[in-house]
């Protein structure tokens, strides 16, 4: 047999070929034999491929026949045919990373467009790196799309909750990712199926955020009064009125009316798209004169100076960094987070005795199964609640 390695080498942009030849072994048997890489093991390295040439009683037809199947076979090759990958995607050659950079600038557009969050295409971004830094650390700087398969996505997946040691809740998040990203390389024609699909999340345990005690919740808003106080009032946003960050990045001054004490919180700012009104608390009324007093209706309630009302727009990742901060300067525990406010209102909301539904529709919840997620179960209930209510 011919070495392959002496034969000539037709380089195209995509792939490297040895073209077909007709092979004629002992008892009649003909073959057409030519070599392209396997992709999916490597893209340097040839791999024979033989196609068997139908016996003919008249063999100068036999000849002809041979010839014309290398004829077409070398002209598939030389428009970059390759039999291994013949069922997979048209364009399933493409780099990874730049079908990746393509995702990042279509999901831009759409958050300028005003269809997707700012904080989505923050977590995009994010997702993609770490996937990057994965396939980089395995020696695959420079992946086909053709090997983003099964195999890889449960692979990256390991190292995210094993290796990296994340919760069942961030694996579910990258699942979540990864199945969206795979859509979109679906419709791009650089893979032909979808390798996260029937990849089954992880359950998720009890939340990590913790109701906090009147004890710190006063600790903390003494603190911030004296010392932040412009933060203070996000904060109190958070746990007086249970607006969500993001929200809050984007609410105007002019979303206030301190008079008929509502906030607006419209269709642009909020999460389900559709203009909400919710009342404003008495006591976080002092709070929000104090905060909005000298600012203007178009300025935005809270602004990249530290959390004044200003004219240029805040980061929602900015509430989280400043808690943290606030977090560590008086020694509390990491367990509770900046949403621990919200859970913390809605629960103290409940024990107070304001009807569940009352207080779903303050936390703009679909359900009020929603908004008993949010509170801690099984802490005991105070005696006055309970205390001659079951007499017989």
């Amino acid at each position: 047999m011919d070495n392959p390695q002496k034969q000539v080498r037709h380089r195209i942009p995509v792939v490297d070929f040895v073209p077909a030849q007709i092979k004629k072994g002992n008892k009649g048997n003909w073959r057409i034999e030519f070599y392209v890489p396997d992709p999916a093991k490597s893209l340097t390295k040839l791999k024979r491929i033989q196609r068997r040439v139908r016996p003919m009683n008249n063999l100068k037809e036999r000849e002809r026949f041979a010839k014309r199947m290398c004829f077409e076979v070398n002209r598939k090759l030389e428009r970059g045919w390759n039999p291994f990958i013949e069922m997979e995607a048209p364009n399933s050659f493409a780099l990874l990373k730049d079908v990746a950079n393509q995702f990042l600038n279509n999901t831009a557009k759409q958050v300028k467009d005003g269809s997707l969050r700012k904080d989505t295409l923050r977590s995009y971004t994010s997702y993609l790196k770490n996937l990057e830094d994965y396939i980089h650390n395995i020696g695959e700087t420079n992946l086909f799309c053709l090997k983003f398969n099964r195999q890889l996505v449960n692979a990256f997946l390991d190292h995210v909750y094993y290796e990296r040691d994340n919760s069942p809740r961030t694996y579910n998040n990258y699942v979540s990712f990864l199945n969206t990203f795979a859509k979109y390389m679906l419709k791009k024609e650089v893979i032909s199926k979808n390798p996260v699909e029937g990849i089954e999340k992880k359950r998720v345990g009890e939340k990590k955020r913790k109701y906090i005690p009147e004890t710190e919740i006063k600790r903390i808003f003494e603190y911030l009064n004296a010392e932040d106080l412009f933060f203070a009032t996000a904060c109190g946003m958070i746990y007086y009125e249970l607006v969500r960050r993001t929200e809050m990045s984007k609410m105007r001054v002019g979303d206030i009316d301190l008079k008929n004490r509502v906030i607006t919180i419209r269709s642009e700012v909020s999460k389900n798209k559709r203009t909400q009104y919710i009342t404003i608390l008495e006591e976080f009324i002092p709070m929000l004169v104090a905060h909005i007093k000298t600012a203007n209706n178009n300025d935005f309630l809270f602004s990249v100076n530290e959390f004044k009302p200003g004219k240029e727009q805040i980061e929602p990742k900015a509430f989280t960094d400043r808690w943290t901060r606030t977090r560590n300067v008086l020694g509390i525990d990491k367990k509770y987070q900046l949403y621990s406010l919200k859970d913390t209102g809605i629960t103290n909301l409940l024990r107070a005795g304001v009807p569940a539904i009352h207080v779903r529709d303050h936390a703009r919840h679909h359900d009020i199964a929603m908004t008993q997620k949010y509170t801690p179960m099984n802490t005991g209930v105070s005696s006055e609640f309970l205390d001659g209510k079951l007499k017989v």
